[in-house]
């Protein structure tokens, strides 16, 4: 791991909150931004201000809607220069089926025989619906729908873990700053031991007794 960054909505009072965790200043800042190097490593946290990623949003959806209006609703015949003319299935999306009384219109009363075979071509179409249930489109619709409904609700970002030494101690003092505790003091076998908290600012701090990172440490 070389840096992680959180967000805040209050960035100042992010900053003092994080300097009384980790004990030092922020050796780098700048508007909307603040960094500290901490631990063994002197790895990277930075803080992000939140208005600085709404600002960059709403200059991004400005540029759009400047575009638009430079360059207007797209005529009829520029389109057909790109794509060519359109075809009466393209017409149906947009205006629904022709009415037999326009097709009139444009190509005379109809027969007796083309009504005959349009009666059939609608029979054959009824047969191949699914007689029960939902069509097979709705269907597919709604297990997709749900599905991402699912995956959306249960779905965490990753958790990065700061090593400590002594877990409950440093949960204790979280707690006492002001973190709240998303997951409770976990032994996970072999003295790994973890817990997470989430600070005030909504970002969720893991942190956790590693043996592993103490053996590396070691050969460092």
């Amino acid at each position: 791991m070389a840096t992680v960054s959180y967000f805040t909505a209050d960035l100042p009072a992010a900053c003092a909150w994080y300097t009384e965790v980790t004990g030092v200043e922020p050796y780098f800042r700048r508007d909307g931004y603040a960094e500290w190097r901490i631990g063994d490593h002197q790895a990277e946290l930075g803080l992000i201000a939140t208005s600085i990623s709404d600002t960059a949003g709403e200059a991004s959806a400005r540029a759009g809607q400047e575009g638009d209006e430079e360059t207007g609703p797209r005529a009829g015949q520029e389109d057909q220069k790109e794509t060519g003319p359109r075809t009466s299935q393209e017409d149906e999306k947009e205006t629904g089926p022709r009415t037999s009384q326009e097709d009139e219109k444009e190509t005379g009363p109809r027969t007796s025989q083309e009504e005959a075979e349009e009666a059939d071509q609608r029979a054959g179409q009824a047969k191949a619906r699914p007689t029960t249930g939902e069509p097979a489109a709705t269907t597919a619709a709604t297990a997709i729908h749900t599905t991402t409904a699912t995956q959306t609700a249960t779905a965490t970002g990753a958790i990065l873990y700061w090593h400590t030494d002594n877990v409950q101690a440093t949960l204790t003092r979280l707690l006492a700053l002001g973190a709240t505790v998303h997951e409770p003091l976990q032994h996970r076998g072999r003295n790994f031991i973890t817990a997470i908290v989430q600070d005030p600012f909504g970002n969720l701090l893991g942190i956790m007794h590693n043996p592993h990172y103490l053996e590396m440490l070691a050969k460092a």
